[in-house]
């Protein structure tokens, strides 16, 4: 009888695998690399990734509404935030500015140059075909995973795809991969698993009808999709 009282008594502890769970915060990360040349439309790009990386520099629980100071010389460059979707912000200069320096508290995170005047570019808009959500059961968790199927893969410019509800509200996105050509399903959202990962203020499981649109690495959003049925 002991050993019976025993045994239940120990299934009511916390599980060991609870406490093998480091801490991960969202870290903002600059997606404008490749080219550091700004159309006159554009801007710094922002997202997030996962790790203890932060800078110092993010505030509230958007990783990518980041505390950064622009500079010219000596000169602080007013930079405008929009917030594209939760998590992921474009950083405008004001079309005076040539060239501005990108520095946080430990470290710099890129020096751009600013056109006077480009000609607009449009990317092509999304072509979802499908969108499921499914679930898988571990051990001790439950995963929900998202995908988008397409039935063209994203234009070379697309660096990542929003996600919006019925109600054109974005609520999350996804990074594409630097070599997307021949991509067709893009995984937009996982969420739950053994330690789970936080998420932004604002992201949202997608339900009923919803829209997609592509995002290029100076902000430049494409054209919404046409909606598509979350199955």
């Amino acid at each position: 009888m002991r050993t019976l009282l025993l045994l239940a008594a120990l299934t009511l502890l916390p599980t060991p695998a609870d406490a093998s769970c480091a801490y991960v915060g969202m870290t903002p990360v600059v997606l404008t690399r490749r080219d550091t040349k700004l159309p006159a439309d554009g801007g710094v790009l922002v997202g997030y990734d996962y790790g203890n990386d932060e800078d110092g520099t993010h505030g509230g629980t958007d990783p990518s509404d980041v505390k950064w100071t622009a500079t010219n010389g000596k000169a602080t460059v007013a930079l405008t935030r929009t917030q594209l979707a939760p998590g992921l912000s474009v950083y405008r200069p004001p079309a005076t500015v040539t060239a501005f320096k990108l520095s946080g508290k430990t470290k710099e995170h890129g020096s751009y140059t600013h056109e006077a005047k480009t000609a607009p570019v449009q990317l092509a808009a999304p072509s979802p075909k499908a969108v499921s959500t499914s679930t898988s059961e571990g051990f001790r968790s439950t995963t929900t995973t998202t995908t988008v199927k397409l039935s063209a893969a994203p234009p070379a410019e697309a660096v990542a795809i929003i996600a919006y509800d019925s109600t054109g509200t974005a609520k999350m996105f996804s990074t594409l991969p630097d070599s997307h050509d021949k991509l067709l399903d893009i995984v937009i959202d996982t969420t739950g698993g053994h330690c789970g990962t936080p998420k932004p203020d604002g992201h949202g499981a997608l339900s009923g009808k919803v829209t997609f649109a592509y995002v290029d690495a100076f902000g430049r959003l494409s054209a919404k999709s046409a909606p598509v049925t979350v199955k």
